[in-house]
Parts: structure tokens; sequence; C-alpha cells
């Protein structure tokens, strides 16, 4: 036999003695077929491997697609066709062809018919969230009156534009800082109609109150996990996992609300930000971690299909000096 054609056998799983017995039989005008060989002495399923050898040779037998690759797999093996159908997507997971050649679609059906009758992933198998409460923030602008104007949010950039808030009532905003104005000896501690210092915390920290014409709160995001696919997101991640459930890890805006409202339930939260420019990182993050976790096969991302302000466009008309 051709040495080519000897290291073709070989590599679709048939044996050297095998290859050898049938040129010894072919030589000696011995018949390859099943009532034969197995007169010669070998088994029905030795018999059965050496006949499906001949068809290959003789170009009975052709291995162009998946599916033939199953079929042969099958004939070589004697299992059942679901068995050689599970070996040959792993198969296929396991050297990247899959990847390569399928489909997402297809590819989710594979997973399902092999792994995804063994196990299936549930929101229960997301870790629980580490993200239960994300802080009240706000920005100050359109204080005219010094030393006060130390306040205003758009002398400053990043972090330091914003304010942790203290309390939020009817058209009044109260935030706590580190900044401290420099008052003059009996200066009032109150501008009617636009602020008043409550006090001093053991910290240090101003608490002051605001009327809402001179300091706005923040929008937020939060970073969120599902099983389902969100209709609006600020961009968002779709994991395929190892059995062929698809995960989303997406960012929305939880706007100035004080709950998160996802504690549980068909979601997790696993992080939250204020600035625009750090969704992408914050998602990428979380995403990352639960690929590894949850044994990701493929991802692909998707830009954002909703907009996103630190301040709302009509916050903005109210204070027009405001600049986030």
């Amino acid at each position: 036999m051709e040495a080519n054609i000897n290291s073709q056998l070989l590599n679709m799983g048939f044996t050297q003695n095998e290859i050898n017995y049938y040129e010894y039989v072919v030589s000696n005008n011995g018949k390859i077929t099943p009532q034969a060989l197995q007169s010669y002495g070998l088994s029905f399923g030795e018999a059965k491997r050496l006949t499906y050898m001949k068809k290959i040779l003789t170009g009975a037998v052709s291995i162009q697609s998946e599916s033939d690759m199953i079929t042969h797999v099958k004939n070589m093996t004697g299992t059942s066709r679901q068995n050689a159908k599970d070996y040959v997507y792993q198969q296929n997971l396991m050297n990247g062809y899959a990847q390569n050649h399928y489909s997402k679609d297809e590819l989710i059906k594979h997973l399902k018919e092999t792994n995804g009758r063994k196990r299936k992933i549930r929101i229960q198998d997301l870790k629980v969230s580490t993200v239960t409460t994300v802080p009240n923030v706000a920005v100050v602008a359109g204080i005219n009156i010094e030393p006060f104007t130390i306040w205003n949010s758009k002398q400053y950039s990043g972090k330091d534009m914003l304010y942790p808030v203290a309390k939020v009532s009817g058209q009044n905003i109260t935030i706590e800082t580190s900044k401290k104005p420099k008052l003059e000896y009996g200066q009032n501690k109150e501008i009617p109609g636009m602020l008043k210092i409550l006090g001093v915390r053991n910290n240090g920290h101003v608490v002051v109150t605001f009327n809402r014409k001179y300091c706005a709160l923040c929008n937020r995001y939060i970073i969120v996990a599902s099983l389902r696919n969100p209709q609006f997101h600020l961009g968002k991640h779709e994991i395929v996992c190892f059995e062929g459930t698809k995960i989303y890890v997406y960012a929305v805006n939880m706007g100035t609300r004080d709950k998160v409202g996802y504690a549980g339930g068909n979601k997790r939260i696993y992080a939250y930000g204020i600035f625009p420019g750090d969704i992408r990182s914050k998602l990428d993050n979380v995403a990352k971690r639960i690929y590894g976790q949850l044994g990701g096969v493929c991802s692909a991302y998707y830009e954002a299909n909703s907009g996103y302000n630190i301040i709302d466009k009509e916050k903005k008309e109210d204070i027009p000096n405001v600049e986030v």
C-alpha cells in the first residue's frame, strides 16, 4: 500500500495491524466481506471495520462534512449515532473547529445537544450581587457669592466635581464635603433661596443644603448580569457558555433613584459608575470574570443602543451653569 494512503488510514483511526491484515487478505485473493473475514477468524466487529476500510479505499465513502464524520465515527466504533455526534461535537469544540466554522446558532445548537443534556446553567449559578446600594452624588452650579463659589463643580474635574448626597427633600439637596469656605467673622452661613451651612461633622466635613436650582442629582449606571437579553443598554457582552446558555452582561442607567432594584430575581449587579468613559472597562472586567466562572466558549460585544448623560438635559436647563 502506498505510504500516503497508509498514513490517511492511520489518521482516520485504523491501526497498522488492521492495514497490514487487509493487505495480506487482498494479496492472497481473500474476500473482504463480513462473512469471509469472520471465517478467517476475525470477530464481527473486526470484520466490520475491515469491510468499512474497503469502502473507503474503493471510494464508496467520502468524508466531506461534519455529518460524514459522525457516520465515520459510528462505523469505526460501533457506537450509536448520538454518541458519535457527541464525540465529534466535543472534538470540534476542543480543537477550535467549532469556533472558526460554526455560526453562533450552530454552535449553541451543538453545545445544547452535547453538554446541555447533562447540565443547564440557571440564574442561581451566577454569584449573588456584590452591589446592593449605589451612593447618590450631586453637582453644584451657579453660586456667585464669595466664598461659597468654592462649591461650584465646574472648577474641578473627575470625582472632585461630585458631592456625596446626605439627604434629598422637597426643593433641597443636602451634601457633605471636605471643601470649606473661609468665612469672615460674623458672616452669615445662609444665602436665602440658595444654600445654608447646617454644620460640621466629627470628620471635619461640612454639611450644606442647596436649593435645587443650584444643585442637581447625578445619574449613575449599574453593570448587570442576566440570562435575559435587555431591550435597551449602554453596552453589552453576550457570552455563550459551555452548554449553550447565553449570559448577558450589560450596563443600564439607574438614574437618580435610591434603590438598586435588582438585588435578586433574574438579575445580578456587580459594579456601578457615574462617568460614561468608565462603562466599557467595567463591563469588560465583569464579563471576563463570568466567562471564566461559567465556562464561556465565545462572546460578542454590542455597542450601546441608548444614551447616557451624568446630568439629564432637562436638569441642565434648570441649572445652566452645570458642566459635566
